[in-house]
């Protein structure tokens, strides 16, 4: 039976200072915020592959890092992609072959529902009503107060509950002005 290595698996296992290591980059002592290493950008296109002062700086702890010259930075994958010059896929597949299978958990985190869209697709209903009928404002602000009571009772990933509510409130607007 083979054993599945997730991304998060490779991110879990793998060190961005063992692979500073393997590509023969210095790193030096930094404190700043929670970085504490630095080196210079690994990135060909970080001037030409010719910076002389570290701007790339590493949390050893969260694993993650940041260069300050190009804007850019996230987690161990996203180092060893600048490091071996690869795009996503093959940086991941390359680094799956390092993980210990022993290590692997083989889970992989499915995204989270949210109602997020809902609820700001309700902000859009009351902002437009607010706009095409300001002689309203009154009755307008007493339906956001009772919307503010409901949102707070709605888990956040209730997409279903989220939705009656705007079905409910389009309604109230429709009814009212149409």
């Amino acid at each position: 039976m083979k054993n599945y290595i997730s991304k998060n698996d490779v991110m879990r296992c793998t060190s961005i200072v063992d692979i500073a290591n393997e590509y023969g980059i210095v790193l030096e002592d930094a404190s700043s915020s929670n970085f504490n290493k630095r080196c210079t950008c690994p990135s060909s296109a970080h001037k030409n592959g010719n910076e002389r002062t570290g701007s790339l700086y590493i949390d050893t702890l969260g694993n993650n890092f940041y260069c300050f010259g190009c804007n850019t930075g996230s987690n161990v994958i996203d180092f060893y992609m600048l490091c071996a010059d690869m795009e996503f896929t093959e940086a991941l597949n390359e680094l799956k072959k390092r993980v210990n299978p022993s290590k692997a958990t083989g889970t992989v985190r499915l995204p989270v529902q949210s109602n997020l869209g809902e609820l700001l697709q309700i902000s859009k209903i009351i902002r437009d009503a607010m706009c095409n009928h300001s002689e309203d404002l009154r009755w307008l602000n007493s339906l956001m107060q009772n919307v503010d009571r409901y949102i707070f009772d709605i888990p956040s990933d209730d997409v279903e509950k989220a939705k009656a509510l705007k079905n409910k409130i389009e309604t109230e607007i429709l009814h009212r002005y149409y």
